[in-house]
């Protein structure tokens, strides 16, 4: 995809994957979700939505928990930043 195709948000955060992963985390931040479900709901492939959790996880913007044998991730709402990804991923319109 071109650069030029991405939208603000997407230009912004380097990514259109981290991108609708930050948005579904901080759109929704009390819910987790497990990697297949993340994968069907942003309608990404499996490997970049693997790769973009170890980012995101990597700087403590999100977290996981195992529950039932699955990989539970939800966004960390103590990290500094996360008030502000709340607002952000909240107003969105696109």
């Amino acid at each position: 995809m071109s650069k030029e195709n991405n939208t603000p948000l997407e230009k912004l955060f380097g990514s259109k994957t981290r991108t609708k992963l930050l948005s579904l985390f901080f759109g929704n931040p009390e819910r987790s979700y497990y990697v297949r479900e993340m994968t069907r709901v942003i309608d990404e492939q499996i490997n970049s939505v693997r790769r973009e959790l170890l980012n995101l996880e990597s700087i403590g913007i999100i977290k996981n928990e195992t529950y039932d044998n699955k990989i539970y991730y939800s966004a960390n709402n103590k990290h500094p930043y996360a008030r502000a990804l709340v607002m952000l991923f909240s107003s969105r319109t696109d």
